[in-house]
Formats: C-alpha cells, structure tokens, sequence
C-alpha cells in the first residue's frame, strides 16, 4: 500500500457524534491511544497502538476531531496489527499538532504529495516503516517542517524533487535504509539544511552534484556505506561544511582536490577504511581541520608536505590526531611526526604519536629497541611484507637503519647529492 490523502470528512453533526479517541469504546478492538487528558480538546500528546485491522476509510481517523490541540502524536503498530497506509485525514482535524511519528507500520512507498494536509508540523518520523520508494513532491507544502526522520526503512535509491517546497527542513536523516543512488541534484532546494545523516547505505559512488544545493550544511555522516574513492570537487557544493563522517567505508583514493571547497571543515573522520596513501594537497583547501582520524587504514607513511597544510593546526592546542592501527614504515618520511612530537601543543596529539607503531623492514631492527618491540600489531595487514613493529617514539632520527630512499622513489640507484638535493633532512637522514 501507500501512504496518501484519504477520501472527502465526514458532515460537523456526524464528526461531533463520533467518539473521542482518547476514551475508545467501540474502536478498541482495533486501536487504544493513551492521552495526556482524557476530555474533549484537552489532550496535548498521545500515543496510540493499532493491534487490529485497519483501512484507509475507518472513522477511526475522524475520531481525532475531538483532539484539536494535539501537538505530539505517536502511532504504533503492534502485533498483528495492519497498518499500510499513513491515514493523512488526522492532520486535517489537528491544526496545533507539529510533531508527527508513524513507526513499524507496513508502508512501501509515500505517493506525491502525501501531506498536503497539514501546514503545522514541524517534526515528521516515520522510522521503521519498510518505505521502499519516495516519489516527487512526497513532502510537498510542509512549509513548517524543520525535521524530517525516514531512519530504518528500505529505501534504495533517493529521485529529484522528492523534497521540493520545504523551506524551513534544518535536519534530515536517512540513516539505516538501501541507498544505493542518489540523483545529481536530489537535495536542491533544501537552503537551510544543516544536518544529512546518509549512514548505513549502500552508495559507492559520489559525485560533484550529489550534494548540491546544500549549500548551508554543515554535518554530513556518509559512515558505514560503500564509497572508493573520492573524487575532484565531491563536496565543493557544501562551503558552510563543518564535520564530514566517512567512516567504515572501503575508500582507497582520495583525489587531491577530493576536499575542495571545505573552507569551514573542522572535523573529517578517515577511520576504518582502505587508504593506501594520502596525496600532498589533500589538506591545501581545509585550513580549518582541528579534529583528523586516520586509523585502521593501510597507511604506509605520512609525508610531511601532505600536512604542511595544517602543520600549524596539528600545533593547537584544540588539534585532535589519530593515526594509529596502519601500516607504516619505519623510514624518514615519518621523521617529522617525532620533531611535531616536541613542538605540538596538543596533549590530543602527543598521546596520538606516543601510541603509533611503525614497521622496521626485515632484521634491521636495533639492538637499543629491542627490548621495545610492541607485541600483536593490531592490524593483521599492517604485518604484511614488513618487519617488526616499533613505537614511532622509540626511534631517532638518524639512528635506525631505514630503507635507501631511491628504492622508495623510484627503484634505481641515484646519487648522494641528488637525493639530499631533492629530499633535504630525509635525504640526509637515509643516504650513506
């Protein structure tokens, strides 16, 4: 069934000679709502339970013409109950009512134009209703709607126009549904959004429209999906960003112009996912950055020219760092996360540093560390091809026997000045 506008009221003289549905008598084989007050006009919150059949046309619904103060109203399916629709006649007979929740009902799909009906609410739920498809203009003339919730439903991909006309929506969560697609212009119109919570899907794509429109957003948590890769200008649209939740996702790439436009970005969560490297100007456009979680990747290094962007921020004292479970190598290319160990303010990003591990490449472990070798590296991956792990704060610059620096560049020997030329410290550091 659908969700959608029910058939013409009733006359005044048969609404007034109905019963109020906060003390159901011939109806409560069907339905029991619990009210706040029981009398007529009174009851400002209700929650109902449908454990009977129920149809679109049951004067059931007109019975809430005798609540028009309504301003919270739950509707429950429980048991055997049937509840298929969404009975959009209530929203007609409670003029004050602004928070609206259906859950565990059976609807597969919310038609065009679905709550026209009401101009009050300004809180919509509908959670945990098998909701499959959203059709254009579903949430059409809910002028006053701020919040809308369509969490834990089954909802695959999302159209254009699905939320045109609602100017006031500040927060939409989408959260634990099949998303598998989003059209390229899907949220224009939302002007005032701020919240988008799209975790738990199954998109593994983004691209440079995605997102359009939002122009006001400033959290978006994409955790827990499918995504890859992160292309040029994926998030360019969203200039007012200010958290970004990529977690648990399988991202293995991230374009150095994949954060472009994130101007106002303070937190970006990188944890749990495939990145084998991270490119220089990955950070050249976020100089807001004070929160960055990188762990549980498969990080080889972390170069310092890729953070100079935010050296000074990685500095602050507000900075918050995570980079441990990788699989970095215990080479110059780390050397400046032990000299950021002294100069940061940070006691978020000394305790970062104090506890990451580093991998030594074959025997070439110290004697002075030996005592120091940290046991079971958290990442099974992160043993893969290197040698023993070390905590980064064991070693010293310039006392460990690292990989020559020609082989990590490009696998040809090349000359002593040619290297500390191009490489500096590093260079000095590797060559002998």
């Amino acid at each position: 069934m659908t969700v959608g506008r029910d058939q013409p009221r009733l006359s005044t003289q048969e609404l007034d000679a109905l019963e109020n549905m906060c003390d159901l008598q011939s109806l409560s084989d069907t339905t029991y709502c619990y009210c706040d007050h029981l009398t007529r006009d009174d009851a400002t919150i209700s929650n109902c339970w449908v454990y009977g059949d129920t149809r679109p046309n049951s004067t059931l619904w007109d019975t809430f013409h005798h609540q028009k103060r309504l301003h919270r109203l739950t509707v429950n399916l429980r048991g055997d109950g049937s509840l298929d629709f969404v009975p959009s006649r209530i929203l007609s007979y409670t003029p004050q009512l602004w928070m609206f929740e259906i859950k565990n009902a059976n609807i597969t799909r919310v038609v065009s134009e679905a709550f026209t009906e009401s101009e009050s609410v300004a809180e919509l739920r509908l959670t945990s209703n098998g909701i499959v498809r959203l059709e254009k203009h579903a949430f059409n003339s809910l002028t006053n709607l701020t919040r809308l919730n369509l969490g834990k439903n089954k909802i695959t991909a999302l159209g254009r126009h699905v939320f045109k006309n609602l100017p006031k929506l500040k927060l939409l969560f989408m959260d634990r549904n099949e998303i598998a697609k989003i059209r390229s212009g899907a949220f224009v119109g939302l002007d005032v959004l701020q919240v988008l919570e799209l975790y738990d899907n199954r998109l593994d794509h983004l691209s440079h429209g995605t997102f359009r429109g939002l122009k006001r957003l400033e959290r978006l948590d994409l955790h827990r999906n499918l995504i890859e890769s992160i292309e040029d200008r994926t998030f360019s649209t969203l200039p007012s960003l200010r958290e970004l939740d990529l977690e648990g996702n399988r991202i293995k790439y991230i374009s150095e112009k994949g954060f472009s436009g994130l101007k106002n970005l303070m937190r970006l969560n990188l944890h749990d996912n495939k990145l084998l490297s991270i490119l220089p100007g990955t950070f050249v456009e976020t100089p807001e950055l004070f929160f960055l979680d990188l762990r549980q990747n498969v990080l080889d290094t972390l170069e310092e020219k890729t953070f100079s962007p935010i050296m000074d921020n990685l500095k602050n004292i507000t900075m918050y760092l995570f980079v441990r479970d990788n699989a970095l190598h215990c080479d110059c290319r780390l050397a400046w996360l032990l000299r950021l160990r002294t100069a940061t303010a940070s006691t978020h990003v000394q305790a970062a540093l104090d506890n990451t591990v580093c991998h030594m490449e074959g025997d070439s472990l110290p004697a002075r560390l030996e005592t120091t070798v940290t046991a079971d590296p958290p990442l099974e991956t992160s043993t893969l091809g290197i040698g023993p792990p070390v905590r980064l704060v064991d070693l010293k610059v310039g006392a460990a026997p690292l990989r020559k620096l020609m082989q990590l560049q490009v696998g040809l020997p090349r000359r002593r000045e040619v290297v500390e030329k191009e490489h500096g410290e590093c260079g000095q550091w590797l060559v002998t």
